[in-house]
């Protein structure tokens, strides 16, 4: 279900100069630019201009992290989802390997169909209230009226799936978990902690955003 009334700003690290502070701050500048869901061929020039053309799940979290001035992999190049799990991804470039972990604010989870083929991947906002960023296709509130579905560019919260295993319906599966190496660094030096002094402990209005 996408969430509309998210703040960010409790969820930023304290220090400003940290990796996840930057891509946290390019994740949220894709929300306020409202940019709808769709594949295409990244052709143009500019990223404005490919932006407003749409953006899928898979090149909404290359861009957060390579706009960010963060590593992707060897060459920065973009992964689709299908790309994005196994031991021999170029994910392991940049990235290490969260699966089995407890998931952690950053962490870029993965979900695959093995029965339609297809995929999705999401970064982790709150691991505990269950909330995602990405650029997503389908909102589960269509199944909610009087809410209007959005797509695109957004916040989620997975209000059916309460375990991270799965996505959108039962077939689509946790396939990987991968946590930048730039976040697990900063983590070891006490550069991503937030206070969340910005806004209080409780950035999501808890009728929509409970655990």
């Amino acid at each position: 279900n996408t969430i509309s009334n998210i703040d960010i700003r409790p969820y930023l690290p304290d220090d400003m100069g940290s990796a996840l502070f930057a891509v946290l701050q390019r994740a949220h500048g894709l929300v306020n630019g409202d940019y709808g869901y769709r594949q295409h061929a990244w052709s143009a020039t500019d990223d404005d201009t490919n932006l407003r053309r749409g953006v899928d799940c898979s090149r909404a979290i290359w861009f957060a992290f390579t706009r960010a001035g963060l590593q992707f992999n060897r060459t920065n190049a973009y992964l689709p989802t299908a790309e994005m799990v196994g031991p021999l991804s170029l994910m392991n470039e940049d990235f290490l390997p969260c699966s089995g972990e407890s998931l952690r604010l950053g962490d870029v989870v993965g979900y695959r169909d093995a029965n339609r083929v297809d995929g999705h991947t999401v970064m982790v906002i709150d691991p505990r209230r269950r909330i995602a960023w990405g650029s997503h296709g389908w909102d589960g509130n269509a199944r909610e009226p009087p809410f209007t579905p959005a797509t695109g560019v957004e916040y989620q919260l997975i209000k059916y799936k309460p375990d991270w295993t799965r996505w959108d319906r039962p077939t689509m599966e946790l396939a990987a978990c991968w946590r930048h190496r730039r976040f697990a660094e900063d983590a070891t030096a006490m550069r991503s902690v937030s206070t969340g002094v910005a806004l209080g402990s409780d950035p999501c209005d808890p009728r929509i955003c409970r655990p």
